[in-house]
């Protein structure tokens, strides 16, 4: 999940952190299904800032091997 120096974003609706997995199926939402940022984050209850954060550093960092 959360290596060194990376942030851990959390869940406003209970507080849990956001999975690998959950960056993941937001990554596949974006670039294969064109689901709005704004929309994602309602879906996963974070700010939208935090996705473009999250599927940035994802797409750049090299995604799932």
């Amino acid at each position: 999940m959360a290596g060194r120096g990376e942030k851990t974003y959390f869940r406003q609706d209970n507080g849990k952190p956001i999975s690998s997995e959950d960056i993941y199926q937001m990554v596949i939402l974006y670039n294969y299904q064109k689901m709005p940022i704004t929309r994602i984050a309602r879906k996963f209850c974070i700010k939208p800032i935090q996705v473009r954060l999250l599927i940035g550093k994802r797409a750049i960092g090299g995604c799932c091997g």
